[in-house]
């Protein structure tokens, strides 16, 4: 009985249990990193393979860059599209720098830094644009980064990025032809851990909760007394830093870099990704690089029709899944159908 003499009421619904079939969020964030641990070791379709390496290392590389496009857009609410320049730049400025003798790791830190730093200062002028403005002024500078890129030996002769015809890059992990890209495997697997870990800290934190608020109400943020232009800058500083870490590993796994490769197509790419996995979901990239990139591989030779699937993909997410595929086990959750899977195995951490 309460203080009012009335007993209290029961919930309408049972509260779902947390986790993964009983398990923690950490336990199964632990299996699904072990798997795919495993995973290049699978002889089963040739997993083992250095074909196979390259494919899920590119997926891995594209869903930590997706992340940190995702806390921009998705969680922030910014359109920010100067994201394929900072990429750019993470990769030439990486290979660069190893090359004058800079350790590659340390290196792409380095980049990540330069990249946050431009991402701030880029920031504080479009803090002030909305929608369609904002998208505008910087995919102005994200396409700038890569004229300047294009133009660097012309206008320094230090500068060698092989200008508009492009440039080899040296190779780091190179044990051995076999473990070479095993290597830079294991190297974006953990990365991707790293970046999760800091998704999850700040988009379930303080930080996660006043970008939202300034996503949905901008507006009314200031009158109580949040200071959304300095969660903004925030926002595009890490994305930055996300992007050229990103860059850097791309870089070594498709060891030749050209301008061309960082221009609208990329920027597309990303966008993709991010609308078929789940904008403002944490684990959205990993589902929407892992459908990208699985279509374009294996439908490499039919071109048409991998646009057609990509195609129906994209209008089937955007109509009857805003929040893309990362939504999809919470939409079969609580259908009427679906009450049976509630406790589907990684439906929880899909939808983070």
């Amino acid at each position: 009985m309460s203080e009012t003499g009335t007993a209290p009421s029961r919930p309408l619904h049972k509260p779902r249990a947390k986790g993964v079939l009983g398990y923690s969020e950490p336990a199964a964030v632990a299996l699904l990193f072990g798997v795919a641990a495993l995973l290049p070791h699978i002889p089963a379709g040739g997993l083992n393979g250095p074909y196979w390496h390259g494919v899920l290392t590119g997926i891995l590389i594209h869903t930590i860059s997706a992340m940190g496009f995702n806390l921009l857009v998705g969680w922030a609410g910014q359109l920010g599209l100067a994201h394929a320049g900072f990429f750019a730049l993470g990769a030439y400025g990486t290979t660069l720098l190893y090359e004058d003798g800079v350790p590659y790791l340390v290196a792409m830190v380095i980049l990540g830094m330069v990249c946050a730093v431009v991402g701030i200062v880029i920031a504080f002028p479009a803090a002030r644009l909305k929608g369609f403005f904002l998208a505008i002024a910087t995919l102005a500078f994200g396409e700038l980064l890569v004229k300047l890129i294009e133009l660097g030996p012309e206008m320094w002769d230090w500068l060698d990025t092989g200008a508009s015809g492009g440039r080899s890059v040296r190779t780091v992990f190179s044990v051995g032809e076999s473990n070479g890209p095993l290597t830079l495997y294991f190297t974006a697997l953990i990365i991707l851990l790293l970046t999760y870990l800091v998704m999850l800290v700040l988009t379930r934190g303080r930080m996660g909760r006043t970008l939202k608020a300034i996503r949905d109400i901008d507006v009314a943020t200031g009158p109580i007394g949040i200071p959304s232009t300095r969660y903004k800058l925030v926002a595009f500083g890490i994305s930055g830093f996300i992007a050229a870490i990103a860059g850097g590993l791309y870089a070594q796994d498709i060891r030749f870099l050209s301008p061309a490769s960082f221009k609208d197509n990329m920027l597309v790419f990303m966008l993709v990704i991010l609308v078929l996995g789940g904008v403002g979901r944490i684990w959205g990239p990993l589902l929407g690089a892992m459908f990208y990139i699985l279509i374009r591989e294996q439908l490499a030779s039919f071109q048409i029709l991998r646009l057609i699937i990509i195609g129906i993909a994209l209008m089937i997410a955007i109509l009857a899944l805003p929040y893309g595929f990362a939504s999809l086990p919470r939409r079969i959750q609580d259908s009427r159908f679906g009450k049976q899977l509630r406790n589907m195995p990684l439906a929880r951490l899909f939808t983070l």
